[in-house]
Formats: structure tokens, C-alpha cells, sequence
């Protein structure tokens, strides 16, 4: 009995799972309420600067890029970022481990701009006149 009642706890401990995450603050803390932009294989178009270093690692059925995203993004705004970038995984078998960089936007977004309309050239001077001939 005793023996099934360990295999059923090591088969729930296995199947659990749970995400430990880690950061490094290299400015000062200033939560909001925007939400933060997720950059993989790219950075955003507007300048910014780095906030902090997250680290972040899954166990279990939470060793997913989904999840390890998701804690980062929570971290992110509870230090008041507006984007991670620079995010790379790490797969293991039981675990994984993401790393990312979490940034502020320093300048606004620089509005479009309208395309120019298209010139119209005059008509020339004499431009309704007939030439007559005689």
C-alpha cells in the first residue's frame, strides 16, 4: 500500500509544475499599467534603454517558452518596463530556462508621416487660347 501511495505522489509531483524567477534591476523600480510589448528576433523601433536583466526558469509541465514568457511579463510590469527583447531559451529535459532584457522606452513614438500630395504643374499661360490660321 505504502508503495502505491509513493507512486502516486511521485507521478503528481512529475506532472506539477511551477517557475522561479530572478531579477536584476539596473534602474529603479516605477510600476504602470501599460502593457509590455514582447520582442524575440527583433527590438523595437523606438529608442530605449535597459531596466533590468530577467531570468526565468519552468519545471515540470510549466518548462514552456509560453510560460516562461508570461512570468517574465509579469516581473516586467510590476518594474514598470514597456518591452522585453533580447529573450533566449534554453530547453532541458525536465526544465527550462529563459533570459531576457527588460527596457523603457526613452522618446515617444515618432508620429507617420503623411505622404506629400502630389504637385500639379500650371497650365501653361496661353492654355485655352485656339490658334487660328488664315
Amino acid at each position: 500500500m505504502r508503495a502505491i501511495l509513493f507512486g502516486l505522489a511521485a507521478v503528481g509531483l512529475i506532472a506539477c509544475g511551477h517557475t522561479e524567477s530572478y531579477v536584476a534591476l539596473l534602474r529603479s523600480e516605477a510600476p504602470s499599467n501599460r502593457r509590455v510589448e514582447v520582442y524575440i528576433d527583433a527590438i523595437p523601433k523606438r529608442p530605449f534603454t535597459d531596466a533590468a536583466i530577467l531570468q526565468t526558469i519552468g519545471y515540470g509541465n510549466r518548462a514552456n517558452a509560453e510560460d516562461l514568457v508570461q512570468a517574465m511579463l509579469v516581473d516586467a510590469a510590476r518594474i514598470g518596463c514597456d518591452a522585453l527583447v533580447r529573450i533566449q531559451f534554453d530547453y532541458g529535459s525536465t526544465s527550462s530556462h529563459a533570459t531576457g532584457v527588460c527596457v523603457r522606452y526613452t522618446a515617444p513614438v515618432a508620429p507617420a508621416v503623411a505622404p506629400a500630395p502630389p504637385t500639379q504643374v500650371p497650365p501653361p499661360a496661353d492654355a485655352g487660347v485656339e490658334e487660328r490660321r488664315m
